[in-house]
């Protein structure tokens, strides 16, 4: 087993606890709501004066499947547990 597997799995379960304080399921019409209308937004709503091109950038490549670019400071492995939890 890789000796980060465990420090891998524990950013994952960070990334998954912050979903459950900032996203209200509610509020979206389903996942594909979220993903391309919502969730590049959410790194905007912690930090100022970002540059252009900053953030999470998602393309529809088919129906069901998403290409998500990460230009923002967080880890994938943060952002992974993130978009599980949602």
């Amino acid at each position: 087993m890789n000796s980060d597997y465990g420090g891998k799995m524990a950013i994952v379960a960070i990334g998954k606890a912050s979903a459950q304080n900032v996203v209200d399921p509610e509020s979206y019409e389903g996942f594909s709501d979220f993903l391309e209308n919502n969730f590049p937004n959410f790194p905007l709503m912690y930090v100022r004066n970002t540059p252009e091109g900053y953030g999470y950038i998602v393309e529809k490549v088919q129906e069901g499947v998403w290409k998500i670019t990460n230009n923002t400071p967080i880890s994938n492995h943060s952002t992974y547990g993130f978009l599980w939890e949602c």
